[in-house]
Parts: structure tokens; sequence; C-alpha cells
């Protein structure tokens, strides 16, 4: 079957990205992701683009904020508080 869409800029600029990101071109891209999403495994799902140890710092911080005023971690549980829910 040969289809033919029309995306609007923002979506086409993130499908160039991804694909470049896996080495194919946008047509192959977008056909193995039709592919997956008719018959999804968990192993043929596209994997994420990695990322740089700074965005990651930088996603790490932004995931942190608001969390100032939690108590920290004291460093101790006991046997009963981690099988609070065993015989």
């Amino acid at each position: 079957m040969e289809l033919t869409i029309t995306v609007p800029e923002e979506v086409e600029h993130v499908l160039e990205q991804r694909a470049k990101a896996r080495g194919q071109d946008v047509k192959t891209f977008v056909e193995t992701i039709i592919k997956k999403m008719v018959s999804p495994a968990v192993e043929d799902l596209p994997m994420p683009p990695s990322q740089s140890d700074a965005q990651f710092e930088a996603d790490m911080i932004a995931f942190a904020e608001g969390t100032e005023e939690l108590s920290p971690y004291s460093g101790t549980y006991s046997r009963a508080d981690i099988y609070f829910n065993h015989d």
C-alpha cells in the first residue's frame, strides 16, 4: 500500500531528527513505526534517543525542584518497614 500524509512542520522536524539518530531516512523510520504499531512487541519498540550527561543532569535538577523542604533520607529502614506486608 502506498500512502501520502501531511504532517505539521514541527512533526516533520521531529521525524527527521529521530530518523537521523537511527541512521535511517524518514520514509524508512515512519514505516518502522507503523509496523511496530500494528504488531507491537516490547523488544521491537524504538529506543528513545540517548541524551548527554549535561541534559541528564538538567533533567534530574528539574525533577528535584520543589523537594527542598522534604526531610533527607535517614539511611535506615527496619526489617518491619521493608516487609510490612509479609507474615
